[in-house]
């Protein structure tokens, strides 16, 4: 027989045993919220539309896959988003507005530069080496040439290539450390791009098609990436703090742009809007305002979107 005392203790350890045993039953059953995430943007050069990549799945990136990566293309005026490829990232549109070149998943950490017409859907590969991997491509003004980065192995440097896939070579001797992300200005042969040197302080970079300099326009303690030009020949940029910045092109005249939090973000070639990608908890949502920066956030792309989307692709 029990005491009243050993009684309550064996039902109170009981109680506790249980809850632990329920708690642990639910934790193991409940699922990974899922998250999407955005990975860059750019304007058409009528400003009329966006082009961006996105990824869906779990929010702890368990999933992960680089073929997954969709890259779309938003319309302005009719709110509407196609699909323009899969395993694609890192769009840049032509000079005239007729094609994208973005970074295309070839499979086993190979990635390719390809280039699409909008008008007929068609896609051929720019570059074709499966020993190498080469991303964000970027036009020159008059669209006959494209930089981009890439290499073997862990090098990355900087390119130059004619857009029928002839003329490459490369502009940069960076080794060891990597350039990433080149942006050509829209009106001179003038290129910035950022660059690693592993110790968490990337420095945007300017140079030009032949890669006869290359100058630290950023020189400071941050973590500067993802530089773009923006109207009136500046440079906008992020930094580690989740701010994006802009400057001119010698680098002076650096100025925060307040109000926007974002590790990505792109002026409209009027100098009217910014769209940039916004976060919101674990999931990512493209986001739309006025430039200078003011009044209502415009959210254009979120999760509840991009599962609209899916459910109209699955549908056709």
């Amino acid at each position: 027989m029990y005491t009243t005392m050993q009684l309550t203790t064996r039902l109170l350890l009981t109680a506790l045993i249980s809850t632990c045993w329920n708690n642990s039953l639910l934790q193991s059953q409940s699922p990974v919220p899922d998250r999407l995430a955005i990975q860059d943007v750019c304007w058409s050069p009528d400003g009329k539309k966006l082009a961006f990549s996105v990824l869906y799945g779990k929010a702890d990136w368990s999933d992960f896959k680089p073929e997954n990566w969709q890259l779309l293309v938003y319309t302005l005026k009719t709110k509407k988003t196609q699909l323009v490829a899969s395993g694609a990232v890192f769009a840049a549109f032509s000079p005239d507005g007729h094609a994208l070149a973005y970074s295309k998943y070839r499979g086993e950490g190979n990635w390719d530069i390809e280039i699409q017409d909008l008008h007929t859907g068609l896609a051929h590969p720019l570059t074709t080496d499966s020993t190498t991997r080469e991303s964000g491509p970027s036009w020159s003004p008059d669209g006959r040439h494209l930089v981009f980065f890439g290499g073997k192995g862990e090098q990355r440097e900087l390119f130059v290539i004619n857009s029928d896939g002839s003329g490459l070579k490369q502009i940069s001797k960076a080794a060891p450390h990597k350039c990433f992300n080149p942006c050509w200005s829209p009106n001179s042969d003038r290129i910035c791009y950022y660059l690693e040197k592993g110790d968490h302080r990337d420095q945007i970079y300017l140079t030009d098609s032949n890669g006869s300099f290359h100058q630290n326009l950023s020189r400071d303690t941050l973590h500067n990436y993802y530089p773009g030009w923006a109207p009136e020949n500046r440079i906008i940029h992020a930094s580690n703090d989740e701010t994006l910045r802009i400057m001119q092109a010698d680098g002076s005249g650096k100025v925060i742009l307040n109000g926007v939090a974002s590790f990505y973000g792109r002026i409209d070639p009027k100098g009217k809007k910014i769209a940039y990608i916004q976060k919101a908890g674990p999931t990512q949502a493209l986001a739309l305002c006025k430039f200078p920066v003011r009044g209502n956030v415009e959210k254009l792309f979120t999760l509840q979107e991009y599962k609209i989307l899916q459910a109209v692709l699955e549908s056709n």
